[in-house]
């Protein structure tokens, strides 16, 4: 099922949510602490969010029952000597963040809930 001729031996992957390089991984082979993440609801709709972590749950919007990740981002380059100043970080918060769905920000460890609030909620690197 969604494979197309001559697809047998590949695994499907979701659309990649950025231009970057990288790659989507199974959840469990993911050993970040956030990235995109891609749902997949019994109900059947699917969603990616920005603000993937891989112990929390995103409810769905169309059953609001809860969903992990089935899938998590991997960025192939790392960003690093960049500085992260105010316009990039209001880039990264571009869009809406559905908090009241967001298991980590229920849990107060969403990133966009500590950037929001200036650093004030709780953060766990587990």
């Amino acid at each position: 099922k969604g494979k197309g001729k001559g697809k047998d031996d590949e695994e499907w992957f979701p659309d990649r949510p950025v231009d970057e390089p990288g790659r989507w991984v199974p959840t469990e082979e993911f050993e970040g602490r956030k990235s995109f993440g891609w749902y997949g609801c019994q109900c059947g709709r699917t969603f990616v969010s920005a603000q993937g972590y891989p112990k929390y749950t995103q409810d769905c919007k169309g059953c609001e029952e809860p969903n992990y990740p089935v899938f998590m981002w991997v960025n192939e380059q790392r960003r690093t000597g960049v500085e992260f100043d105010e316009e990039k970080k209001a880039h990264t918060r571009e869009g809406p963040h559905d908090t009241d769905r967001c298991g980590a920000c229920q849990a107060g460890v969403c990133d966009y809930l500590l950037n929001e609030n200036g650093g004030a909620g709780r953060r766990s690197d587990y």
